[in-house]
């Protein structure tokens, strides 16, 4: 949602396998707070808000004004879409944050692209692997290596279904290869797998859970890229909506009687509110609930990981690398950039995007962007050779450090289970619950946030 979605990059190595009763203005006739951001409206239909216009929360805002709801929609930023982000700064169209259809048979995202007329193309999947002296490997290789990585991914399944109480994946790992005499190659290799997990969680290996693995359902098809921004999907949600740009909101009252809802341009009142703010938000308790939000849903919120997954978007004045799909980085440590997209394939731009997740994205989250490109460029050179040219032009995500979602997409930690999903979803009196992260079924992704969005707004319609 750093969305999937922030985005998520896919390997052969990974598999992928989302009260008080208020006595709102003195009187049962509340209407959206008269401010100059807010003008009055009549009582015609039912107000709600949405906070927050990102995938769920434009999903829920459309389908209620579909079904004959007044809506506004509250955005703290000065764009729409969260962590779908498509920046155009480098000269063309760039998804900074999530990328991909994760599985388009049957997935809506599909279906909504093809309403809106957005194009899309097939992520083929074409890797080639690198060694740490930057030497491809050869056919042979690559069967071995899969053959290990199968073999490991059965044995921690293994592993799992014998278990009585959860560990780490790390800690998984660390039982199912213990008395094995690996080589530095085959080491590198476990560490390249581990390294896609994170990806793939966003969260540390350390504190991924190995028993709720494999929690969540997927589509298939294949996986599909947006050559023109995954924001043209988001775009065609929030058309004809009323969206308010750069209203951050600090406080929610609600109950029986409607919502109250403060934010840095004016106070808003509504018969309800669909609440669409990331995990990391309410992580940090960035927003205020009056009354507090109950034992469950906080617990929840605290058992929940909020992952992290950036990239770094470089710009080149030529194209030096092979057409293919991805160039997986066979690192000592899983603390590298492991993982590299091959933009130019699907959009024609000389664009290259590096990977980072977990805590090792965090830690680059705090070099300086020249660090980060030297760092980048160091590898690049030991694949490519010295003539590989400097960047004309980047773009690096710290996703973690956005004080609109603080972080990626969540996980689920050691300890916890997909549970932690449903609670956070649960409405309360004057609230609906909206995100990823009240996804059980597809938690981390741009399609389970858009989904929950729906099931929001059908809860909605049932209850009035």
């Amino acid at each position: 949602m750093a969305e999937r979605d922030a985005p998520k990059a896919k390997s052969h190595m990974t598999g992928r396998r989302d009260f008080l009763k208020l006595a709102l203005l003195g009187s049962s006739q509340a209407v959206l707070g008269a401010t100059a951001h807010s003008p009055r409206v009549s009582r015609q239909a039912p107000i709600g808000l949405v906070i927050g216009a990102g995938a769920a929360g434009l999903a829920a805002a459309r389908e209620l004004r579909a079904n004959g709801f007044r809506v506004t929609v509250l955005e703290a930023r000065d764009r729409i879409g969260g962590r779908v982000w498509t920046d155009r700064s480098l000269g063309e169209p760039l998804d900074l944050g999530a990328s991909w259809i994760e599985g388009a048979s049957g997935n809506p995202i599909t279906r909504l692209a093809r309403s809106f007329g957005v194009s899309t193309v097939l992520d083929e999947d074409e890797w080639i692997f690198y060694s740490r002296d930057g030497v491809p490997y050869d056919r042979a290789d690559v069967v071995e290596v899969e053959r290990g990585v199968n073999e490991l991914t059965r044995d921690l399944e293994r592993l799992a279904a014998s278990l009585d109480r959860d560990i780490s994946i790390y800690e998984g790992v660390r039982r199912v290869l213990a008395g094995e005499d690996l080589d530095p190659e085959e080491q590198r290799v476990v560490e390249a797998f581990m390294a896609g997990l994170e990806s793939n969680a966003g969260g540390d290996v350390k504190r991924l859970s190995l028993l709720q693995a494999d929690q969540g359902r997927g589509f298939g098809g294949g996986n599909r890229l947006f050559p023109g921004g995954y924001g043209q999907v988001v775009d065609g949600l929030a058309d004809g909506l009323d969206l308010r740009l750069g209203h951050a909101v600090s406080r929610i009252e609600h109950g029986g009687e409607g919502v109250r809802v403060t934010a840095n341009r004016g106070v808003f009142e509504a018969d309800f509110a669909v609440v669409s703010l990331p995990l990391g938000v309410l992580k940090k308790g960035a927003v205020a609930f009056s009354p507090p939000l109950p034992s469950v849903k906080r617990d929840a919120i605290r058992e929940l990981g909020m992952g992290v997954l950036n990239k770094a978007a470089l710009r080149f004045p030529r194209v030096f690398w092979p057409n293919l799909d991805k160039f997986q980085n066979i690192a000592e440590t899983k603390d590298d950039f492991h993982e590299f997209l091959n933009w130019h394939k699907y959009s024609g731009q000389p664009v290259l995007v590096a990977f980072s997740a977990g805590s090792f994205a965090r830690q680059v989250e705090a070099l300086a962007d020249r660090e980060i490109i030297g760092r980048i460029m160091a590898i690049l050179r030991r694949w490519w050779g010295a003539g590989v040219p400097e960047p004309n032009g980047f773009k690096i995500t710290r996703w973690s450090r956005d004080p609109h979602v603080y972080g990626s997409y969540s996980y689920i930690p050691v300890g916890s289970s997909s549970a932690a999903y449903r609670a956070l979803a649960e409405p309360l009196a004057g609230l609906f619950f909206a995100g990823e992260a009240t996804n059980a079924d597809y938690p981390a992704s741009v399609h389970g946030a858009y989904l929950s969005g729906i099931r929001e707004a059908k809860r909605i319609r049932r209850r009035r």
